[in-house]
């Protein structure tokens, strides 16, 4: 991916496989809380150790002739974007629903060991690593969101920010603990079980104000055969 802020490539060393985000050093002087963001970032990539998270490699600078670079090493995780598989699928059955929110609520429970909390939970920064045991893996916690920022529009970029967030990451993100992440999960199993976001919004600020002050249709009306303890988990 490609913006603005840097680019993000494919590259080999050995038989191994890495993501390297290069990020220019210039657009992070002209933004202070950019830069500190990106090196927030780093160290909350270098403390989560678990096999269900990308895995951080190395970070550093580098220099092109003028241009500088900040860059920073990624374990390339192999299998398909959850955001693209739920295009291709739409509704899951709740067998497949129920199995890949369990491997997504893993996942994050291994980040929380670590003492983070992710804040941007959502299908597009989760990988399907095996289409037949739905196991997961997490991607990296804001630094691609950064870099791929400029391709977006800000109704596109919206969307995908607010669709998974909890009430009150928007009232007070400061204050937010792991309950935040685990509403980001509960929102992705009510659009795996319906094929449908929680909340229909079709801008920022439709979005903040429905997020605060709506609830989303019971989960009951839109997958008659769901079992109760499902539903409850849902709307909980």
């Amino acid at each position: 991916g490609a913006g603005n802020f840097g680019t993000t490539y494919l590259v080999e060393k050995g038989n191994s496989q890495f993501a390297l985000k290069l990020i220019r050093e210039n657009m992070l002087a002209s933004g202070k809380d950019d830069a500190r963001r990106i090196e927030r970032e780093i160290r909350i990539l270098k403390s989560v150790n678990s096999d269900l998270v990308s895995k951080y490699v190395d970070d550093g600078f580098f220099q092109d002739g003028e241009e500088k670079y900040r860059f920073i090493v990624m374990e390339y995780v192999n299998g398909i974007n959850l955001d693209s598989y739920l295009k291709r699928n739409q509704s899951l059955s709740i067998d497949t629903a129920s199995k890949l929110a369990l491997s997504i609520f893993e996942s994050v429970n291994d980040i929380h060991k670590s003492g983070i909390i992710h804040r941007d939970l959502k299908p597009s920064n989760i990988i399907l690593t095996n289409s037949d045991t739905f196991e997961v893996k997490i991607l990296d916690f804001g630094i691609s969101k950064l870099i791929d920022a400029s391709t977006l529009t800000t109704t596109g970029q919206g969307m995908g920010k607010f669709a998974y967030m909890a009430p009150e990451q928007l009232k007070s993100a400061k204050d937010i603990d792991y309950r935040a992440d685990y509403y980001s999960i509960g929102a992705m199993l009510y659009e795996f079980l319906s094929g449908e976001k929680p909340l229909k919004m079709s801008n920022q600020l439709e979005a903040m104000y429905k997020i605060i002050n709506e609830q989303p249709e019971p989960i009951t009306n839109k997958v008659s055969n769901i079992p109760i303890e499902l539903s409850k988990l849902v709307e909980t």
